[in-house]
């Protein structure tokens, strides 16, 4: 058996092999393109699961004062520890404490902006009597480092001085 290929015969398969490059060149850019896409979605799905960005409404800040407490009077190493946690933190914790009930402050923690308000006005209620406890002990600067240590913490918000 002879096999004998016309002219017309050799245009379809080069016509086929040429349309058959064509197609895996195309298909090999489509592939490319949803694979970078995939990665990309994967990238923000890994960025916004880790972030605070998109919370649980149920899930609670992590702003609190007992978190400011547990902050500054868990681990007392240092004087400038216990005098941060009795001097400063201590009043400011049982002012907010006696103004709010306890699901108040839950409400509040749900809301950081509203937190940092109501944290505000109670270092600001107590401010002079905390600034006369330390300068009696010589310990101003302490207060100074609270209120810094509280601006990098909240970046972003007024923090009382």
């Amino acid at each position: 058996m002879e096999f004998h290929l016309s002219a017309t015969n050799i245009l379809v398969i080069l016509g086929a092999i040429a349309l058959i490059i064509l197609l895996v060149s195309v298909l090999k850019k489509v592939i490319r393109t949803v694979l970078v896409i995939i990665a990309i979605l994967g990238l923000a799905y890994y960025v916004f699961l880790f972030s605070n960005m998109f919370k649980d409404p149920n899930q609670h800040a992590n702003f609190s004062i007992d978190n400011i407490k547990q902050k500054y009077c868990s681990n007392i190493v240092t004087h400038s520890d216990s005098v941060k946690c009795y001097m400063i933190v201590d009043p400011i914790y049982n002012d907010i404490k006696s103004k709010y009930t306890e699901e108040e402050l839950l409400d509040l923690e749900r809301n950081p902006i509203e937190y940092l308000k109501v944290l505000n006005q109670a270092i600001n209620r107590n401010k002079s009597d905390i600034l006369k406890n330390l300068s009696k002990n010589k310990e101003q600067q302490i207060w100074d480092n609270f209120i810094n240590d509280l601006k990098n913490r909240y970046p972003n918000q007024q923090i009382a001085q």
